[in-house]
């Protein structure tokens, strides 16, 4: 979906589709099984033999489809950026992947972990080869390959990555950790974090990309200033204190 056209492999090009911005909001945070997939009818649509791909199938007529959060599909987002932009700036708040000593006793929780550890592959999978363009950019670049066709594909995309699970640098220490938990474990939570734990990720992020550009985007960049919060910036109102008692009981 686009503010120009929605597509799809199979379906083709639908130019101009009035569809809301909710209707797309919705779409992508439709997550099984709680939020529930969409619901649209293409049919409404005037739709083009374009964007089609024999690679995954034949083309389908257009009818009624089921459209649920585009992470189930890549949660990084990363496949359509890379055929289209020279220069990525990726910022990873994933949370890290660890080793676990719990017993999994039952089925759901064994089947849990399962799961999560398919979905971690994919994603390790997805940033290696997404670092490993990076590095083949970077080599042509000192190479002095040209930017054009004759660079190979996998080397025409540079970019930068960052992720939640960085280490500071401790050349430079102007991140200084003030809540208790570290912000690699603060949970995606659907509730205030907390002033600290606010502070602590918004100040971790600015320290992480800041580092991460220096070292890695050509032209190289100014440092940074500083970071943009200091302890008692963040004074969260009544609802986001109680929402915040009421809900870390859930871990949601």
């Amino acid at each position: 979906m686009s503010n120009r056209y929605i597509a799809d492999y199979r379906i083709g090009m639908a130019k101009h589709a009035d569809l809301p911005v909710a209707t797309a909001v919705a779409a992508s945070s439709a997550f099984p099984q709680f939020l529930s997939p969409l619901r649209l009818d293409l049919t409404q649509f005037a739709w083009e033999n374009d964007k089609l791909d024999a690679s995954v199938g034949p083309p389908v007529p257009a009818g009624r489809a089921v459209l649920t959060d585009g992470g189930v599909y890549d949660n990084h987002g990363i496949e359509p950026a890379l055929k289209r932009c020279r220069w990525l700036l990726v910022s990873d708040a994933g949370a890290p992947w660890r080793a676990s000593g719990s017993g999994y006793w039952n089925w759901f929780s064994q089947l849990k972990r399962v799961l999560d550890t398919t979905d971690n592959q994919v994603r390790s999978l997805r940033r290696r080869d997404l670092i490993a363009r990076f590095q083949a950019a970077k080599d042509a670049d000192d190479q002095g390959l040209p930017n054009d066709a004759t660079r190979p594909d996998y080397a025409a995309t540079r970019g930068v990555y960052w992720s939640i699970a960085s280490k500071p640098d401790a050349a430079e220490p102007s991140f200084v950790q003030s809540a208790a938990i570290a912000p690699a474990d603060i949970g995606t939570s659907l509730h205030f974090l907390g002033s600290e734990e606010t502070i602590d990720l918004v100040n971790w992020g600015y320290c992480a990309s800041d580092q991460a550009l220096r070292s890695w985007y050509r032209p190289a960049v100014p440092a940074g200033k500083g970071v943009p919060l200091k302890a008692g910036d963040v004074k969260p109102g009544r609802c986001a204190v109680v929402s915040k008692a009421l809900m870390s009981g859930f871990k949601v």
